[in-house]
């Protein structure tokens, strides 16, 4: 029997190929931890959110501040999010799958910068395949 699935993301994914994420913990008052990981492989990015694989699980609901690298830039886009849900994954040393929902965009305390959803856009018109 086949299940119907509804695609409930407002905003489509793409990869990048070569694409990778570094994060750290966001504790009390916005310290961050150490890294957790670097160089973790992106595998999917929104204008909503990424999805990672990762070595280390995380607990959902995991505050995180990201750092994603991608072929031929220099300066990596920086963001903050929420771990929304962690799956595991078959083979090699990434053992999970990591799925982090972005904090929203705007000036406010928390918020990440509009500058980083323009480079999300201008990411996705590069990427994306229709």
């Amino acid at each position: 029997m086949m299940v119907s699935f509804t695609e409930k993301r407002a905003c489509s994914r793409f990869r990048i190929p070569e694409a990778l994420i570094s994060y750290q913990k966001i504790r009390l008052f916005g310290k961050r931890t150490d890294w957790i990981e670097r160089s973790c492989h992106l595998y999917d990015l929104s204008r909503g959110g990424v999805r990672f694989l990762a070595r280390e699980s995380l607990a959902m609901g995991t505050k995180v501040y990201l750092e994603l690298t991608y072929p031929n830039k220099q300066e990596p886009l920086r963001l903050s999010g929420i771990a929304r849900w962690i799956s595991e994954h078959e083979g090699g040393p990434f053992r999970f799958h990591v799925g982090v929902q972005f904090n929203p965009y705007g000036n406010r305390r928390k918020h990440n910068p509009v500058e980083s959803l323009n480079k999300i856009i201008d990411l996705e018109k590069l990427y994306l395949k229709p």
